[in-house]
């Protein structure tokens, strides 16, 4: 039979990197930073606190509260569209 539409694979990737980004900037730049250490560069949560000069601890707790914030943004995005 013939296909009269296909979804493009890179498609679906490209709108989740798109919404991602989006959702990261409603985070202070601090902590967009480390979840782009975390997330982008692979660090380990000792490693992004000797680079930014706070405890394990403090980078674990950063990372909690702004997985919770780009999960809400997705989620209201979701629900926009």
């Amino acid at each position: 039979g013939r296909v009269l539409a296909s979804e493009e694979p890179g498609f679906t990737a490209t709108e989740d990197r798109d919404l991602l980004e989006r959702a990261m900037r409603a985070l202070p730049p601090r902590e967009r930073r480390i979840v782009g250490l975390r997330v982008y560069h692979d660090l380990t949560q000792a490693e992004i606190a000797a680079r930014t000069g706070i405890s394990q601890m403090h980078v674990s707790r950063l990372l909690r509260g702004s997985l919770e914030t780009i999960a809400e943004e997705i989620d209201s995005a979701a629900v926009a569209s």
